[in-house]
């Protein structure tokens, strides 16, 4: 069923969505939300997908940029993923990469500087997350309005709470351990099912999703500090590819 939620959508009709609701009021057309997605499995698919059938535009801000054991994934890897699971909504997502903490004021701020069609400061947005963060957002939008910090208007913002974000129990960690394992038929069954609409996609994802898992960017590492050395000695176009290399794998320069 379809559930056209926006025009004052009711208690009952945004239960039916999956999305609870803790004020009342109406319901912003625009829906934000937030993760590192490391990588993006098909809990995350499903929330993304119930929001969808909510808002007009689902704005995804994809934190956790800066590579580690933890972050192993480039933004850009986590993005095709992203795509290869959501081709039924994708026309209504806007995915943002957001260098940086998870703060909603300088989220929002780089969401309209980034050029997004569907926002800008003072408009309506909610934002949709687990029990993990809800009160650190809550607390970040209270704190904001208290300030009047300038750039953006945070009264307009709410926080809601996803009941069921983890409606498989999945976690990117679990995702994680098994790509290290090698254990691919494992990582399938954790992502959304349309990725496997594209078998020849999902393999080579796969293929990347493991090598960066298993400390594949080191090789780059290597390229890197080759170009670098040569940019330093006046190769500017080595300074150029280093510096899109980095880019691509989320690297920053120190």
């Amino acid at each position: 069923n379809t559930y056209h939620l926006y025009l004052q959508p009711g208690t009952e009709v945004l239960k039916k969505a999956g999305l609870s609701e803790e004020d009342g009021g109406r319901a912003a057309n625009i829906g934000l939300t937030v993760g590192r997605f490391q990588p993006f499995h098909k809990d995350h698919a499903r929330l993304v997908r119930k929001m969808a059938n909510r808002y007009d535009k689902v704005i995804v801000a994809v934190t956790g940029n800066k590579l580690s054991e933890d972050n192993p994934f480039s933004f850009e890897l986590r993005k095709e993923l992203m795509e290869l699971s959501l081709p039924d909504v994708e026309p209504k997502l806007e995915i943002y990469k957001i260098d940086g903490g998870a703060f909603l004021p300088a989220i929002l701020q780089h969401v309209a500087e980034a050029g997004s069609k569907s926002y800008q400061p003072g408009d309506s947005v909610e934002v949709v997350v687990g029990d993990d963060r809800f009160d650190e957002f809550k607390q970040q939008v209270a704190k904001a309005v208290k300030d009047v910090m300038s750039g953006v208007d945070m009264t307009a913002v709410r926080v809601l709470k996803a009941p069921d974000g983890r409606a498989d129990g999945i976690s990117g960690k679990q995702v994680r351990a098994a790509l290290k394992a090698g254990e691919l038929d494992q990582v399938k069954e954790m992502l959304d099912p349309h990725c496997a609409s594209d078998e020849a996609a999902l393999d080579s994802l796969l293929q990347e999703l493991q090598s960066a898992v298993n400390g594949g960017t080191k090789n780059e590492g290597i390229i890197i500090e080759f170009l670098t050395d040569r940019w330093n000695n006046g190769d500017e176009e080595a300074g150029d590819l280093a510096s899109s290399i980095m880019y691509t794998l989320g690297y920053e320069w120190v």
